[in-house]
């Protein structure tokens, strides 16, 4: 069992495993206890935060709450950050793709052996010559698949999909 206590000169929270002897007023907390996660609350009792819920959270200490402090331009500098670093391989995107009912099986199937869905030739048919060329190549050659690619995100925008469902399927998540 640990203690924890205000020392009366620092004005600090003081945690040991021998109960205090300067003060009357101590908490026991559990030996796990870190003592970053011990404050007073408002009403001047002991309080433990609960474990941080990813790196980017700050704690608030009034309304005893974590909180996400990062600006829209952060938040979506992050998302474009995950998303170009995001990456399937094509067998994986195929089956999610079929999954999520964006291809049907027996397209899918076909992707997988090199071939271009037919639900994706309209789009591919809107490209200049040599980007056709390229996304034939690509899509025969390549075994991963980026997120950000931009025969990805044109055939999703074609297909009618998201960039939320998009997202989805690649796993990605701010």
């Amino acid at each position: 069992m640990m203690y924890a206590y205000v020392d009366p000169v620092m004005r600090d929270i003081i945690v040991s495993n021998v109960p205090p002897d300067t003060t009357d007023h101590w908490w026991e907390i559990a030996e796990s206890t870190s003592i970053n996660d011990v404050y007073i609350d408002a009403a001047g009792e002991l309080s433990i935060r609960r474990p941080r819920p990813a790196a980017w959270a700050e704690f608030d200490y009034v309304t005893e709450t974590w909180f996400d402090p990062r600006t829209e331009a952060e938040l979506a500098e992050e998302l474009h950050r995950v998303r170009a670093a995001t990456q399937l391989d094509k067998s994986d995107l195929l089956i999610r793709l079929a999954v999520a009912g964006i291809l049907s099986p027996e397209e899918a199937e076909e992707a997988a052996g090199g071939t271009i869905p037919a639900s994706m030739q309209p789009m591919l048919q809107m490209l200049p010559p040599e980007a056709q060329m390229a996304a034939r190549i690509k899509w025969r050659s390549d075994n991963l698949i980026s997120r950000n690619h931009p025969v990805i995100v044109a055939a999703a925008y074609a297909l009618g999909v998201t960039d939320q469902q998009l997202d989805t399927i690649f796993g990605v998540s701010p």
